[in-house]
């Protein structure tokens, strides 16, 4: 099973990327048809680039691990983690993207959205959440 991607969105060019589970949800948005399948995409538009997303990281599954509070400015923010697997556990960290450069590493549990505990919620529930979050922040 194909891990999921925070940060991957279709290209503008009008090229289909794969998109594993996040893609972006906001309100103004332009579909982007892909080729195989006719499925869509959608497009990110007028996005501000003031937005930050906060996510707190525990270093492991022990709620009692060491926290670290990051604050994303940008995408993609190049974390990877198993779809529908609570809690979310860290898979792969892109070298070089938004994570790797804020310090995620591998096996580190998303335990906040910004100020939602999601170490409760359901998978659906958290992705929802990030989704609506990281739509908002600037493309690298």
């Amino acid at each position: 099973e194909a891990p999921s991607t925070c940060g991957m969105c279709a290209p503008a060019t009008g090229e289909a990327k794969e998109v594993l589970e996040v893609v972006w949800a906001v309100p103004e948005i332009s579909p982007l048809a892909i080729p195989s399948g006719g499925a869509t995409v959608p497009r990110r538009t007028n996005i501000s680039v003031e937005s930050t997303l906060t996510m707190t990281f525990r270093a492991n599954t022990s709620p009692d691990s060491t926290k670290r509070v990051v604050k994303f400015t940008k995408t993609p923010l190049g974390i990877s983690f198993k779809k529908d697997l609570m809690p979310i556990i860290v898979k792969d960290v892109m070298d070089g993207g938004e994570a790797f450069n804020l310090g995620v590493a591998q096996g580190m549990v998303i335990e906040k959205i910004g100020k939602e505990d999601v170490t409760e919620a359901t998978y659906d529930a958290a992705l929802a959440l990030m989704k609506s979050r990281v739509c908002t922040l600037p493309m690298l």
